[in-house]
């Protein structure tokens, strides 16, 4: 079991995901305050950190030490649900990107948008349609990935996009979903790895097929927030969420069925996250 790369330290609460690593918070057991830290998300070892006594040093790389595949994260806001639509804690929605994936998404600068893991490719007819309101579209054609698949094994379908902009619109967390449903009209299905969705003129296009894609089949309704699609739903991401017993109730394991970009490790195979009672018990 890892818990943190310097001794007598444990991890808190991960803060965000950053082109460097993962930023956490973590206590040390022996210093008031609390420890700043950047971890690299593939081996687990720290690139910096910052304390009550300012940055500290990096600890002496060892060969002979295999780099950790399992990390442990203590919190002390308790986490009810990981689907994408009832999310709303800080550390809930932090989650949610190592479960679910995004048909867009931002390249590594933030200044464009590229296509997600479930997407081959894309196309943006040329000229105008016309949508059933009779609104003037411009034509995204989409082409899903050949053998994607969600961590239930299920395949990645065009009737799961269709099911995943159906769900923005009934978004009740996040405002910007129903934001985005209104420019989002008549997708349809074209063939078993295409399909088709007319979006409404918008200054940055792409950004509204910035979306989650969620398995069709299960997520016909939006779950309640607790419900068990909500606490351990079902995504394509490189993680799925699986129960844990006593005091880890909540584990992160590889999702067997995700493919690794080429060239790339592993990293961690399991997150496992506990529930602190203050700060009393993040010492013990």
């Amino acid at each position: 079991t890892w818990t943190f790369p310097q001794k007598n330290a444990i991890v808190h609460q991960p803060l965000q995901l950053t082109r460097s690593g993962i930023v956490v918070a973590a206590r040390q057991l022996d210093t008031p305050g609390v420890l700043v830290a950047c971890l690299d998300t593939t081996t687990g070892r720290l690139k910096w950190s910052h304390g009550p006594k300012g940055p500290a040093e990096k600890p002496a790389a060892s060969k002979a030490t295999p780099p950790p595949d399992r990390l442990r994260i203590g919190h002390l806001v308790p986490i009810e649900a990981l689907d994408p639509w009832n999310a709303s804690r800080p550390l809930e929605r932090e989650i949610v990107p190592l479960l679910f994936e995004r048909l867009l998404q931002p390249d590594a600068t933030g200044r464009r948008y590229v296509k997600g893991p479930p997407v081959a490719g894309y196309d943006i007819v040329p000229g105008t349609r016309r949508a059933k309101n009779g609104a003037a579209c411009q034509a995204f054609r989409i082409r899903l990935a050949a053998g994607h698949k969600f961590s239930d094994g299920t395949p990645v379908r065009p009737r799961d996009v269709i099911t995943s902009i159906e769900r923005l619109a009934e978004s009740t967390i996040c405002w910007h979903d129903l934001e985005r449903a209104r420019f989002l009209r008549d997708p349809r299905r074209l063939s078993e790895r295409d399909v088709e969705v007319l979006v409404r003129p918008y200054p940055a296009l792409r950004s509204l097929l910035d979306f989650y894609v969620v398995p069709g089949e299960q997520y016909r309704e939006i779950p309640p927030r607790q419900a068990r699609l909500s606490r351990w739903p079902v995504g394509s991401g490189r993680f799925r969420a699986v129960r844990g017993s006593g005091r880890n109730p909540l584990v992160l394991q590889r999702n067997p069925h995700h493919k690794r970009p080429p060239g790339t490790r592993s990293g961690f195979n399991e997150i496992a996250f506990f529930q602190l009672n203050g700060v009393a018990a993040a010492a013990e």
